[in-house]
């Protein structure tokens, strides 16, 4: 058998990168290198060049192969009820609102995307198990995927060993599974029933559509970030009007997010369907009622707190607190706020440009014009008017800020980092700068920095009030976002 080169190993990466989206991380090479030997060994071609050939061309053998090789970047390390608070979350909260919903069809269609060996669906059957009456008339679908066949094998099989059990209380156990003997529990069939199991990869497959609730949880983070945003927009469409998203903790942080507002609760940020054009950027809920617990004596997890309504903060964009605009019935830039928010971006660059005549060194008239024109693809269009803003005020935040994110879609990393910098200096309050030079640093597998950058953001955020809503996660607080960073530090999704 041929070894592999490290400058082709190297080539791999970069094309497993490119072409499937998956982001090697540091140790990954071995498991490139064993997959790829791997393949060739099962006859797929004869060298490593001509089988780099062949996952390189845009052949359905080709995307078979980059199938195939994405199967081997895939943890399957998972456990019923992983992660108690959002399970918390969707028992009391999430399903509660959707069954109201969808009382009058009784359907409900659930989605779990990167299932593993299937202990996430089959939690969410139990779930729905509990809080659906019997002989009610529902009818529920659950839809497993994995992009590993070997792991859809084993759900299907629907036998466990004790690693799967470590948030299930022996009651919920004894519920739900049968003892096969000292080391396996075999589900019972109809918890089984309810799910149904498929082999999709993310990044090529087609989505199903007129989705209730999608969970995409620690899967987003192996991809690179314009993987990342085309995933979303996929899963956004394939929510149904209402339809949630709940991924893991922080893996959007810095990821537009197209059709979605967020909702934010202690133990998670979930993201929903909307429909119309104009949305907010997040909204603050709460859950306005609670029955009895449904999970008495199964599952030790945490009731969802009630939140409330905050005190509104911005951080400055620069060391000291900015004074508000004044406001008029005249103000140009109104109509121009009114076209941006509902999508009508050819109209707000016009009126933008509208106001440029009268003043054409005017920062906050360039930046609305770079937005629109950035919404419309034109990022040459919106750099061109980001850099004559920076021109007319270089100490101009919002400038700078706005052209790393067009550096940053564009995958020019490098020009990102030095807007970004530019943006601290100016602004050191400023958390989104942070969050952003940390999700780069990821990206970049430069785990040391990113879980400095991050390590700032709490720094900043902790010497402030704890109620301060934080620009541009809309109604964000301090210490929700606190929460949430500590979550992945600890998790060590920056390490």
């Amino acid at each position: 058998m041929p070894d592999i080169d490290e400058k082709l190993l190297r080539a791999f990466g970069e094309l497993v990168s490119v072409k499937i989206g998956l982001r090697p991380r540091p140790g990954d090479e071995n498991i490139l290198r064993s997959a790829i030997l791997t393949r060739i060994k099962s006859g797929k071609s004869r060298s490593p060049e001509e089988y780099y050939q062949l996952v390189d061309s845009d052949t359905e053998q080709g995307q078979l192969e980059r199938h195939e090789l994405a199967a081997h970047f895939t943890v399957g390390e998972t456990y019923f009820f992983r992660d108690r608070g959002q399970f918390a979350l969707i028992r009391s909260v999430i399903l509660p609102e959707i069954i109201k919903r969808r009382g009058e069809d009784k359907t409900l269609r659930i989605w779990s995307a990167g299932c593993a060996t299937g202990e996430e669906p089959y939690s969410l059957a139990m779930v729905l198990d509990e809080l659906i009456p019997k002989n009610s008339g529902w009818e529920a679908m659950i839809l497993g995927s994995d992009v590993r066949e070997d792991f859809l094998a084993k759900a299907r099989g629907g036998i466990f060993g004790e690693w799967s059990f470590r948030s299930i209380s022996k009651d919920g156990r004894n519920k739900y599974f049968k003892k096969l003997n000292e080391r396996q529990w075999e589900l019972r069939g109809h918890i089984r029933k309810m799910v149904t199991f498929r082999a999709a990869d993310l990044a090529g497959a087609d989505y199903p559509e007129g989705m209730d609730l999608i969970l995409c949880r620690n899967l987003l983070l192996y991809y690179e970030r314009n993987f990342v945003t085309a995933i979303v927009n996929k899963l956004s469409a394939a929510l149904g009007d209402g339809g949630y998203l709940i991924t893991g903790h922080g893996e959007l942080f810095s990821t537009p997010v197209e059709g979605l507002s967020h909702k934010v609760y202690p133990e998670s940020v979930v993201y929903q369907k909307t429909s119309g054009q104009a949305q907010p950027s997040m909204a603050l809920v709460a859950p306005k009622t609670r029955g009895e617990p449904v999970f008495q004596n199964f599952i030790q997890i945490p009731e969802p707190h009630i939140i409330s309504a905050p005190v509104r903060y911005v951080p400055p964009a620069g060391n000291e607190d900015p004074a508000p605009e004044p406001e008029s019935p005249q103000d140009p830039f109104k109509g121009l706020e009114a076209a941006l928010e509902q999508g009508r971006y050819q109209e707000a660059a016009a009126k933008a440009e509208n106001i440029l005549r009268d003043a054409p060194g005017s920062v906050k008239a360039l930046c609305y014009a770079a937005r629109a024109m950035a919404n419309t693809g034109d990022h040459k269009t919106a750099a061109a008017y980001l850099e004559r803003a920076v021109a007319a005020d270089w100490n101009s935040v919002e400038p700078h800020y706005l052209l790393a994110n067009i550096a940053e879609e564009n995958g020019d990393r490098a020009k990102a980092k030095e807007e970004l910098n530019k943006v601290i200096y100016l602004a050191p309050k400023y958390i989104p700068a942070y969050m952003d030079m940390a999700a780069i640093h990821e990206n970049e597998n430069d785990f040391d920095r990113a879980r400095k950058m991050r390590l700032s953001a709490l720094a900043v955020l902790k010497a402030g009030p704890e109620k301060a809503l934080i620009a541009p996660y809309g109604n964000m607080t301090a210490k929700e976002l606190i929460n949430h960073l500590e979550k992945m530090l600890e998790e060590g999704l920056a390490v």
